[in-house]
Protein backbone atom coordinates (compact mmCIF):
# COMPACT_ATOMS: atom_id res chain seq x y z
CA UNK A 1 0.00 0.00 0.00
CA UNK A 2 1.30 2.78 -0.94
CA UNK A 3 1.74 5.69 2.18
CA UNK A 4 1.17 9.40 2.37
CA UNK A 5 -0.39 9.48 -1.58
CA UNK A 6 -1.95 12.55 -2.39
CA UNK A 7 -5.30 12.45 -4.33
CA UNK A 8 -7.30 15.27 -5.96
CA UNK A 9 -11.41 14.33 -7.09
CA UNK A 10 -13.07 16.70 -9.37
CA UNK A 11 -16.83 16.37 -9.76
CA UNK A 12 -18.90 20.05 -10.00
CA UNK A 13 -22.49 19.37 -10.41
CA UNK A 14 -25.11 18.55 -10.02
CA UNK A 15 -26.28 17.41 -6.44
CA UNK A 16 -27.01 13.87 -7.04
CA UNK A 17 -23.92 13.48 -8.92
CA UNK A 18 -21.77 14.27 -5.90
CA UNK A 19 -23.90 12.70 -3.64
CA UNK A 20 -23.34 9.56 -5.38
CA UNK A 21 -19.26 10.67 -5.30
CA UNK A 22 -19.40 9.45 -1.79
CA UNK A 23 -18.69 5.73 -2.05
CA UNK A 24 -15.69 5.95 -4.31
CA UNK A 25 -14.87 8.64 -1.26
CA UNK A 26 -15.24 6.16 1.31
CA UNK A 27 -13.23 3.62 -0.77
CA UNK A 28 -10.48 5.73 -1.27
CA UNK A 29 -10.10 6.11 1.82
CA UNK A 30 -10.36 2.86 3.04
CA UNK A 31 -7.52 2.16 0.48
CA UNK A 32 -5.62 4.65 1.40
CA UNK A 33 -5.84 5.60 5.26
CA UNK A 34 -3.30 8.10 5.20
CA UNK A 35 -3.97 10.08 2.05
CA UNK A 36 -4.48 13.61 1.04
CA UNK A 37 -7.74 14.13 -0.35
CA UNK A 38 -8.93 16.90 -1.85
CA UNK A 39 -12.76 17.36 -3.39
CA UNK A 40 -13.13 19.96 -5.92
CA UNK A 41 -16.90 20.90 -6.16
CA UNK A 42 -19.12 23.08 -7.30
CA UNK A 43 -20.64 26.56 -5.04
CA UNK A 44 -23.88 25.25 -4.36
CA UNK A 45 -23.16 21.74 -3.70
CA UNK A 46 -20.90 22.03 -1.13
CA UNK A 47 -22.87 20.46 2.09
CA UNK A 48 -23.16 17.12 0.19
CA UNK A 49 -19.43 16.65 0.77
CA UNK A 50 -18.81 19.25 3.50
CA UNK A 51 -18.67 16.81 6.14
CA UNK A 52 -17.33 14.13 4.76
CA UNK A 53 -14.83 12.33 6.86
CA UNK A 54 -12.71 10.62 4.31
CA UNK A 55 -12.19 14.27 2.49
CA UNK A 56 -9.20 15.92 3.49
CA UNK A 57 -9.91 19.48 1.63
CA UNK A 58 -12.93 20.75 0.15
CA UNK A 59 -12.40 23.15 -2.80
CA UNK A 60 -15.39 24.97 -4.11
CA UNK A 61 -15.81 26.14 -7.70
CA UNK A 62 -18.27 28.95 -8.92
CA UNK A 63 -19.43 27.41 -12.12
CA UNK A 64 -20.96 30.41 -13.30
CA UNK A 65 -17.65 32.45 -13.42
CA UNK A 66 -14.63 32.20 -16.04
CA UNK A 67 -11.79 30.96 -17.05
CA UNK A 68 -9.76 32.70 -14.94
CA UNK A 69 -11.30 31.81 -11.79
CA UNK A 70 -10.79 28.14 -12.86
CA UNK A 71 -7.43 29.02 -13.61
CA UNK A 72 -6.90 30.38 -9.44
CA UNK A 73 -8.66 27.91 -8.11
CA UNK A 74 -5.82 25.17 -10.28
CA UNK A 75 -3.27 27.06 -7.78
CA UNK A 76 -5.40 26.80 -4.97
CA UNK A 77 -5.33 23.38 -5.53
CA UNK A 78 -1.86 22.91 -5.78
CA UNK A 79 -1.05 24.58 -3.00
CA UNK A 80 -3.47 22.22 -0.95
CA UNK A 81 -0.69 19.72 -2.09
CA UNK A 82 2.15 21.53 -0.38
CA UNK A 83 2.54 23.22 -3.89
CA UNK A 84 3.32 19.52 -5.60
CA UNK A 85 1.22 17.49 -8.21
CA UNK A 86 -1.18 15.14 -7.17
CA UNK A 87 -0.30 11.19 -7.05
CA UNK A 88 -3.68 10.77 -8.63
CA UNK A 89 -6.06 13.12 -9.67
CA UNK A 90 -9.70 11.44 -11.37
CA UNK A 91 -11.88 13.35 -12.84
CA UNK A 92 -15.42 11.97 -12.02
CA UNK A 93 -17.34 15.04 -14.94
CA UNK A 94 -14.99 15.41 -17.31
CA UNK A 95 -16.07 18.37 -19.21
CA UNK A 96 -14.31 21.70 -20.57
CA UNK A 97 -13.81 23.36 -16.72
CA UNK A 98 -12.59 20.40 -15.45
CA UNK A 99 -9.77 19.41 -18.38
CA UNK A 100 -8.75 22.85 -17.30
CA UNK A 101 -8.59 22.66 -13.48
CA UNK A 102 -6.77 18.81 -14.20
CA UNK A 103 -4.01 19.90 -16.66
CA UNK A 104 -0.36 19.87 -15.62
CA UNK A 105 -1.78 18.90 -11.77
CA UNK A 106 -1.07 14.88 -11.66
CA UNK A 107 0.82 12.26 -11.94
CA UNK A 108 -1.65 10.01 -13.09
CA UNK A 109 -5.17 10.56 -14.00
CA UNK A 110 -8.28 8.63 -13.48
CA UNK A 111 -11.41 9.45 -16.31
CA UNK A 112 -14.43 8.67 -15.96
CA UNK A 113 -15.74 7.27 -19.00
CA UNK A 114 -19.15 8.76 -19.59
CA UNK A 115 -20.59 5.56 -21.95
CA UNK A 116 -21.40 8.25 -24.57
CA UNK A 117 -22.37 5.69 -27.17
CA UNK A 118 -24.58 3.76 -24.72
CA UNK A 119 -26.72 6.84 -24.73
CA UNK A 120 -27.31 7.59 -27.70
CA UNK A 121 -27.46 4.22 -28.35
CA UNK A 122 -30.45 4.24 -25.74
CA UNK A 123 -31.72 7.25 -27.07
CA UNK A 124 -31.89 6.87 -30.39
CA UNK A 125 -32.44 2.92 -31.08
CA UNK A 126 -33.84 1.94 -27.59
CA UNK A 127 -30.85 -0.29 -27.37
CA UNK A 128 -30.10 -1.36 -24.12
CA UNK A 129 -33.50 -1.43 -22.44
CA UNK A 130 -33.68 -4.00 -20.03
CA UNK A 131 -30.19 -4.90 -19.72
CA UNK A 132 -28.02 -5.18 -17.13
CA UNK A 133 -27.27 -1.81 -15.46
CA UNK A 134 -23.82 -0.09 -14.90
CA UNK A 135 -24.64 2.41 -11.88
CA UNK A 136 -22.77 5.81 -12.09
CA UNK A 137 -21.41 4.85 -9.15
CA UNK A 138 -19.33 1.63 -10.19
CA UNK A 139 -18.19 3.92 -13.19
CA UNK A 140 -16.81 5.94 -10.37
CA UNK A 141 -15.04 3.08 -8.68
CA UNK A 142 -13.61 2.35 -12.01
CA UNK A 143 -11.80 5.53 -12.28
CA UNK A 144 -9.47 4.37 -9.65
CA UNK A 145 -9.32 0.72 -10.98
CA UNK A 146 -5.45 1.02 -11.50
CA UNK A 147 -4.73 1.65 -7.71
CA UNK A 148 -7.25 -1.21 -6.76
CA UNK A 149 -10.01 0.52 -5.12
CA UNK A 150 -13.06 -1.76 -4.85
CA UNK A 151 -16.76 -1.13 -4.49
CA UNK A 152 -16.83 -1.74 -0.35
CA UNK A 153 -20.89 -2.57 -1.01
CA UNK A 154 -21.98 -0.03 1.68
CA UNK A 155 -24.04 2.54 0.22
CA UNK A 156 -24.15 5.94 -0.52
CA UNK A 157 -23.13 8.74 2.57
CA UNK A 158 -24.34 12.01 3.35
CA UNK A 159 -22.86 13.25 6.81
CA UNK A 160 -23.87 16.00 8.72
CA UNK A 161 -22.22 18.75 11.16
CA UNK A 162 -23.11 16.01 13.83
CA UNK A 163 -22.15 13.02 12.48
CA UNK A 164 -19.08 13.95 11.59
CA UNK A 165 -16.44 12.62 14.47
CA UNK A 166 -18.41 9.34 13.83
CA UNK A 167 -16.53 6.11 13.69
CA UNK A 168 -19.23 4.80 11.22
CA UNK A 169 -21.68 6.34 8.78
CA UNK A 170 -25.00 6.14 10.73
CA UNK A 171 -27.58 8.09 9.65
CA UNK A 172 -31.31 9.55 10.86
CA UNK A 173 -30.11 8.08 14.56
CA UNK A 174 -33.14 9.91 16.11
CA UNK A 175 -36.12 8.37 17.18
CA UNK A 176 -38.33 8.23 14.42
CA UNK A 177 -42.11 9.62 14.99
CA UNK A 178 -44.69 6.73 15.37
CA UNK A 179 -46.62 9.23 12.42
CA UNK A 180 -45.99 8.22 9.10
CA UNK A 181 -44.20 10.91 7.36
CA UNK A 182 -44.27 10.74 3.41
CA UNK A 183 -41.82 13.25 2.04
CA UNK A 184 -42.70 14.42 -1.22
CA UNK A 185 -40.03 16.48 -3.95
CA UNK A 186 -41.88 17.42 -6.96
CA UNK A 187 -38.95 19.37 -8.74
CA UNK A 188 -36.23 18.07 -11.20
CA UNK A 189 -34.04 20.70 -13.23
CA UNK A 190 -35.95 19.18 -16.50
CA UNK A 191 -39.75 19.54 -17.63
CA UNK A 192 -40.17 15.98 -18.74
CA UNK A 193 -38.21 14.77 -15.36
CA UNK A 194 -41.06 16.41 -13.47
CA UNK A 195 -44.36 14.48 -12.68
CA UNK A 196 -47.10 17.01 -13.37
CA UNK A 197 -48.15 19.58 -10.28
CA UNK A 198 -51.58 18.59 -10.79
CA UNK A 199 -50.66 14.77 -10.94
CA UNK A 200 -48.49 15.23 -6.97
CA UNK A 201 -51.71 16.93 -5.75
CA UNK A 202 -54.41 14.15 -7.12
CA UNK A 203 -51.15 11.72 -5.30
CA UNK A 204 -51.65 13.36 -1.94
CA UNK A 205 -55.33 13.65 -1.67
CA UNK A 206 -54.95 9.62 -2.73
CA UNK A 207 -52.56 8.91 0.10
CA UNK A 208 -54.56 11.02 2.72
CA UNK A 209 -57.76 8.44 1.90
CA UNK A 210 -55.51 5.44 2.38
CA UNK A 211 -53.79 6.86 5.36
CA UNK A 212 -55.73 8.93 7.13
CA UNK A 213 -52.98 9.87 9.99
CA UNK A 214 -50.45 10.34 7.66
CA UNK A 215 -48.20 13.86 7.53
CA UNK A 216 -47.41 15.09 4.35
CA UNK A 217 -44.09 17.23 3.41
CA UNK A 218 -42.63 19.02 0.85
CA UNK A 219 -39.46 19.45 -0.14
CA UNK A 220 -36.98 21.11 -2.72
CA UNK A 221 -34.77 23.90 -3.50
CA UNK A 222 -35.28 27.50 -4.99
CA UNK A 223 -36.24 26.79 -8.29
CA UNK A 224 -39.26 24.67 -6.99
CA UNK A 225 -41.00 27.08 -4.52
CA UNK A 226 -43.52 28.36 -6.46
CA UNK A 227 -44.31 24.74 -7.45
CA UNK A 228 -44.54 23.55 -3.77
CA UNK A 229 -46.29 26.65 -3.54
CA UNK A 230 -48.91 25.29 -6.30
CA UNK A 231 -49.10 21.92 -4.91
CA UNK A 232 -49.95 23.41 -1.44
CA UNK A 233 -52.82 25.32 -2.28
CA UNK A 234 -54.25 22.94 -4.09
CA UNK A 235 -54.36 20.36 -0.61
CA UNK A 236 -57.75 21.14 1.02
CA UNK A 237 -56.04 19.69 4.66
CA UNK A 238 -52.50 21.12 5.94
CA UNK A 239 -49.31 20.26 4.34
CA UNK A 240 -45.98 21.28 5.52
CA UNK A 241 -44.56 23.02 2.37
CA UNK A 242 -40.31 23.51 3.03
CA UNK A 243 -39.92 23.83 -0.87
CA UNK A 244 -37.19 26.69 -1.75
CA UNK A 245 -36.56 27.25 2.17
CA UNK A 246 -33.76 24.39 3.57
CA UNK A 247 -30.31 24.12 3.32
CA UNK A 248 -28.98 21.00 1.72
CA UNK A 249 -28.16 20.07 5.27
CA UNK A 250 -31.76 20.69 6.71
CA UNK A 251 -33.59 19.26 4.21
CA UNK A 252 -31.22 16.23 4.82
CA UNK A 253 -32.53 16.40 8.50
CA UNK A 254 -36.21 16.81 7.09
CA UNK A 255 -35.57 13.77 5.16
CA UNK A 256 -34.32 11.79 8.10
CA UNK A 257 -37.98 11.55 9.72
CA UNK A 258 -39.78 10.21 6.55
CA UNK A 259 -41.42 6.77 6.27
CA UNK A 260 -40.46 6.92 2.62
CA UNK A 261 -39.90 9.98 0.41
CA UNK A 262 -41.21 10.19 -3.39
CA UNK A 263 -38.78 11.68 -5.93
CA UNK A 264 -38.45 12.44 -9.26
CA UNK A 265 -35.61 11.44 -10.88
CA UNK A 266 -33.17 14.15 -9.12
CA UNK A 267 -30.90 15.03 -6.50
CA UNK A 268 -33.50 14.97 -3.53
CA UNK A 269 -33.84 11.06 -4.50
CA UNK A 270 -30.05 10.44 -3.79
CA UNK A 271 -30.08 12.37 -0.68
CA UNK A 272 -32.67 9.89 0.51
CA UNK A 273 -30.69 6.61 -0.89
CA UNK A 274 -28.14 8.06 1.14
CA UNK A 275 -30.08 8.22 4.87
CA UNK A 276 -31.27 4.93 3.77
CA UNK A 277 -34.75 6.37 3.98
CA UNK A 278 -37.22 3.92 0.90
CA UNK A 279 -37.72 5.86 -2.24
CA UNK A 280 -40.49 5.98 -4.85
CA UNK A 281 -38.60 7.27 -7.39
CA UNK A 282 -40.85 8.60 -10.89
CA UNK A 283 -39.17 7.95 -14.00
CA UNK A 284 -40.11 9.94 -17.25
CA UNK A 285 -38.16 10.95 -19.90
CA UNK A 286 -34.98 9.11 -18.68
CA UNK A 287 -34.73 5.60 -17.74
CA UNK A 288 -32.88 3.59 -15.13
CA UNK A 289 -30.47 2.22 -17.87
CA UNK A 290 -28.69 5.37 -17.38
CA UNK A 291 -27.51 4.12 -14.43
CA UNK A 292 -28.88 6.91 -12.08
CA UNK A 293 -31.16 4.43 -10.40
CA UNK A 294 -31.58 5.14 -6.34
CA UNK A 295 -28.27 3.65 -4.77
CA UNK A 296 -27.83 0.86 -1.78
CA UNK A 297 -31.51 1.81 -0.15
CA UNK A 298 -35.11 -0.40 -0.45
CA UNK A 299 -36.60 1.60 -3.45
CA UNK A 300 -39.29 1.15 -6.12
CA UNK A 301 -39.27 2.56 -9.99
CA UNK A 302 -42.33 3.60 -10.84
CA UNK A 303 -42.21 4.20 -15.07
CA UNK A 304 -44.64 3.09 -18.32
CA UNK A 305 -43.18 1.60 -21.30
CA UNK A 306 -43.78 3.38 -24.46
CA UNK A 307 -42.03 3.32 -27.82
CA UNK A 308 -40.18 6.95 -27.48
CA UNK A 309 -38.27 6.47 -24.13
CA UNK A 310 -36.05 7.67 -23.26
CA UNK A 311 -36.04 11.23 -25.31
CA UNK A 312 -33.02 12.30 -23.54
CA UNK A 313 -30.28 11.06 -20.76
CA UNK A 314 -30.68 14.47 -18.63
CA UNK A 315 -34.05 15.63 -19.90
CA UNK A 316 -35.65 18.04 -21.79
CA UNK A 317 -37.63 21.73 -21.79
CA UNK A 318 -40.46 20.19 -23.06
CA UNK A 319 -41.91 16.73 -24.68
CA UNK A 320 -40.79 16.62 -27.96
CA UNK A 321 -43.72 14.99 -29.18
CA UNK A 322 -46.34 17.02 -27.67
CA UNK A 323 -47.76 14.03 -25.61
CA UNK A 324 -45.98 13.76 -22.44
CA UNK A 325 -47.46 10.35 -22.07
CA UNK A 326 -44.20 9.32 -20.07
CA UNK A 327 -45.24 11.27 -16.99
CA UNK A 328 -48.92 11.23 -18.12
CA UNK A 329 -49.35 8.32 -18.17
CA UNK A 330 -48.62 7.42 -14.75
CA UNK A 331 -51.41 7.80 -12.44
CA UNK A 332 -51.51 8.70 -8.47
CA UNK A 333 -52.89 5.36 -7.92
CA UNK A 334 -49.92 3.53 -9.31
CA UNK A 335 -47.39 5.28 -6.98
CA UNK A 336 -50.11 5.04 -4.20
CA UNK A 337 -49.50 1.42 -4.17
CA UNK A 338 -46.08 1.28 -4.34
CA UNK A 339 -46.53 3.55 -1.01
CA UNK A 340 -48.64 1.05 0.65
CA UNK A 341 -46.35 -2.19 -0.68
CA UNK A 342 -43.37 -0.04 1.30
CA UNK A 343 -45.54 -0.18 4.35
CA UNK A 344 -46.69 -3.83 3.99
CA UNK A 345 -42.94 -4.72 3.83
CA UNK A 346 -42.43 -2.63 7.24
Amino acid sequence: MRKNISICILRLSSLGDIVLTSVLLRCLRNQFPDANIVMVTGLNYTEAVLYNPHCTTIITVDTKKGIKQLLEKRREIVECNGGKKYDIVLDLHRNIRTAIIRARIGKEYGLIDKFRQQKLELVHRKKGIGEPITHIVERYIRTAKEWDVKNDGKGLELWLESEKNNQEYLPHLEIKSQQIIIGIAPGARHYTKRYPQEHFTELIKELRNRFADAAFVLLGGEDEKELCKNIEKNIPFPIINYGGNLSISESVKEIDKCSVMISNDSGLMHIAAARRIPVIAIFGSTVKEFGFAPYGTAHSIIEVNIPCRPCSHIGRDKCPLGHFECMESITPQMIADSVSEVFKKK
